[in-house]
C-alpha cells in the first residue's frame, strides 16, 4: 500500500483535485454579466442619440423618406412613380423606416428614431471593430476611444450625422463586412458574404464604390506583389472580385427597378473640378471636414471654444490613425485596418476631386466619422499604452465624454410646421401645394391628415418639384389641391415664391389667411390643373 507523508492510500483511491465543475459556471456567469453590460451600453448610447436627435426638427428631406417607407409598407414595394434624391437608401434606411412607421405611423419622430438607431449601429460597429481581438484593458480602451470619437461630434447642431438618412448609414454594412472578415470560421465564405453585403449597399448608395469596392480592390492591387502568405493573397483577390461583381449587381439592380417602373434617382452632382480648382477645393474640403467633426472656433464663447478644441483632438487622432494605416498597408499585418484606411483616404480624395463646393456638401464624407473612429481606436491605443501615455488616453476619453454630455443639455425642438398643420386641419384644408421645404413636413407633421405637394416656380408657371416625390400625386384626375402656402425667407430657401408671383401663375385666390409668418391662399378650383409637368 503506497504511503504519502505517512498516510496510507488504497490503490483504488484517487488523489483529490480542485472541483473543476465551478469553472464553467463562473465562465458562464462572467459571459452573462458581459452580455448584460453590453446591452445596457447599447441602450444608453441609443437613448443619448435619440435625445440629441430630438433637438433637430424633421425637415422635408426626412419627411420624404417617411412617406416612401409608408408607401412601401402599403404595397408600393418598388416605389413606382417615385423620384428620389441621388441616394435611394432602398435596402438600408428605408426598411428601417418601414419598421418604425409600422409602429409609429406617419410621424415626424420616425426620422429621429431612425437616426438614433442608425448611428447607434455605427458607433457600436466602430467600437467592436476597434477592439478587434484585443482583450482586457487594451480591448476596452480601443472600444472606448472609437465610441468617444464617433459620438463627440454629435454635440451641437449636427444635421449631418444624426438626422435624415444620408451616407452615414452606408457605414453600417461596411462595418458589418469588416467585423465578419475577422471571424476565422467564416474565411471560406467571405467572398460570398462580401458579394451579398456590398451588393445591398451598392443598390442603396453609390458611395459604396468608394468605401467598399475601391478599398477591397485597391488592397489586392497594392499587396499583390508582397511576400505575404499565398492564402492571404488568394483571399484578397477573391474579396476584390466579389466587390467588383457586387458593384455590377448593384448597378444592374437599379436599372431593372427603373425599367419595370420603380423608383428613379437623380444624377450624383459630381464632376472633375479641374486642376485650376483643386487648391480651392482642398481648402473647402478641409473646412467641410472640420464642420463634420464640429470644430468651430469663429464666434464661439470660451466654453464652446474649449469644446471645439476637444473635437479637434478627435479629428487629429483620426488623421494620425490614417497615417499609421498607410504605413501598415505594405506591412500586411492588419487587413481590416488597411481596408478602413483606404476607405477614408479614397472617400476624401474623391470629395476633393469631384464635389463642387465641398464646404457646403460635407455630408458626402460623413462616413469618415465612424470609419475613422474605428481606425483610431484600433491603431492608436496599443502604441499609446506602450509609450505609457495612459493619462493622454484618459484625458481624451474624459474630454469626449464632457463634450457629448454637453449636447444632451440642449432643448428639444418640436416639428417646425406642427402649428400650421393643426391650423390647416381645423380649417378643413387637407389638400394643397407649397414649395419644397414646407410640403412634405406638413404631410408628416399631420400624420397624413393634410397632404401638401411640393411645387416650384419655373418661368412664371408652377411645376412639380420631383425630389423625393411620387409623380402620380400631381395627376388632377385622381388628386386635387385648393390652397397654396407661401413661406417666409429662410436659410433653406432665401428667395421663396411671392404672393404676386403666385397670383400671376394661378389667378386671384378666393380667400387668403395668415398663420404667423405663413400666408395661405385658397381657391375654389383644383390647382393641379395648372401645375405643369
Amino acid at each position: 500500500m503506497p504511503h504519502v507523508d505517512g498516510i496510507a492510500i488504497n490503490a483504488d483511491d484517487k488523489l483529490s483535485s480542485p472541483d473543476t465543475t465551478l469553472r464553467p459556471q463562473k465562465s458562464m456567469r462572467k459571459r452573462l454579466v458581459s452580455l448584460a453590460a453590453f446591452v445596457v451600453a447599447i441602450g444608453i448610447v441609443f437613448c443619448c442619440c435619440l435625445r440629441l436627435a430630438s433637438t433637430i426638427p424633421t425637415d422635408s428631406d426626412g419627411a420624404g423618406n417617411i412617406l416612401m417607407a409608408w408607401a412601401m409598407l402599403h404595397g408600393n414595394v418598388l416605389l413606382s412613380g417615385w423620384r428620389l434624391t441621388d441616394v435611394s437608401f432602398y435596402l438600408t434606411e428605408l426598411p428601417e423606416y418601414m419598421l418604425i412607421t409600422a409602429v409609429r405611423g406617419v410621424r415626424p419622430d420616425v426620422v429621429q428614431i431612425g437616426a438614433a438607431i442608425t448611428y447607434t449601429l455605427c458607433a457600436l460597429g466602430a467600437a467592436l471593430l476597434a477592439k478587434g481581438e484585443a482583450t482586457g484593458r487594451e480591448g476596452a480602451l480601443r472600444a472606448g476611444l472609437a465610441i468617444a470619437i464617433a459620438l463627440a461630434p454629435l454635440a451641437g447642431d449636427q444635421r449631418t450625422l444624426l438626422t435624415n438618412p444620408d451616407h452615414t448609414g452606408t457605414a453600417v454594412p461596411v462595418l458589418l463586412l469588416l467585423l465578419l472578415l475577422e471571424r476565422p470560421a467564416l474565411r471560406t465564405w467571405m467572398p460570398v458574404i462580401a458579394l451579398v453585403i456590398v451588393s445591398v449597399a451598392a443598390v442603396s448608395d453609390e458611395i459604396t464604390l468608394l468605401i467598399a469596392v475601391a478599398p477591397l480592390a485597391g488592397l489586392w492591387l497594392l499587396r499583390s506583389r508582397l511576400a505575404s502568405a499565398p492564402a492571404d493573397r488568394r483571399l484578397e483577390r477573391r474579396l476584390a472580385a466579389a466587390a467588383c461583381a457586387a458593384a455590377v449587381i448593384g448597378w444592374a439592380a437599379t436599372q431593372v427597378i427603373k425599367a419595370v417602373g420603380g423608383w428613379r434617382t437623380v444624377a450624383i452632382p459630381a464632376t472633375f473640378v479641374g486642376f485650376g480648382g483643386l487648391a480651392g477645393n482642398v481648402r473647402e474640403a478641409v473646412a467641410g471636414l472640420l464642420t463634420l467633426f464640429n470644430v468651430r472656433f469663429a464666434g464661439q464663447s470660451g466654453w464652446h471654444t474649449t469644446l471645439a478644441v476637444f473635437h479637434l483632438v478627435g479629428l487629429l487622432l483620426v488623421v494620425a490613425a490614417v497615417v499609421f494605416g498607410i504605413r501598415g498597408i505594405r506591412a500586411g499585418d492588419d487587413r481590416v485596418a488597411s481596408i478602413l484606411t483606404l476607405a477614408v483616404v479614397i472617400d476624401f480624395a474623391a470629395f476633393i476631386l469631384f464635389i463642387p463646393s465641398p464646404q457646403q456638401n460635407y455630408r458626402e464624407i460623413d462616413v469618415i466619422v465612424p470609419l475613422g473612429a474605428a481606425l483610431a481606436g484600433r491603431l492608436l491605443v496599443g502604441p499609446l499604452l506602450r509609450m505609457r501615455l495612459r493619462w493622454a488616453l484618459a484625458v481624451v476619453l474624459a474630454a469626449c465624454a464632457v463634450t457629448f454630455a454637453s449636447g444632451l443639455t440642449q432643448a428639444t425642438r418640436p416639428p417646425a410646421n406642427a402649428g400650421l398643420g393643426s391650423w390647416l386641419v381645423e380649417h378643413h384644408l387637407t389638400s394643397g401645394i407649397a414649395e419644397y421645404w414646407a410640403a412634405d413636413t406638413l404631410t408628416a407633421d399631420t400624420g397624413g391628415a393634410v397632404q401638401v405637394l411640393p411645387v416650384q416656380l419655373t418661368g412664371g408657371r408652377l411645376t412639380p418639384n420631383l425630389w423625393e416625390t411620387d409623380t402620380r400625386w400631381f395627376d388632377p384626375n385622381t388628386h386635387d389641391a385648393n390652397f397654396l402656402i407661401l413661406s417666409p425667407p429662410s436659410g433653406s430657401d432665401p428667395h421663396p415664391m411671392t404672393r404676386p408671383e403666385a397670383i400671376a401663375a394661378l389667378g386671384a385666390p378666393w380667400r387668403a389667411y395668415s398663420y404667423q409668418r405663413d400666408v395661405i391662399l385658397v381657391w375654389r378650383k383644383n390647382l393641379l390643373t395648372q401645375v405643369s409637368p
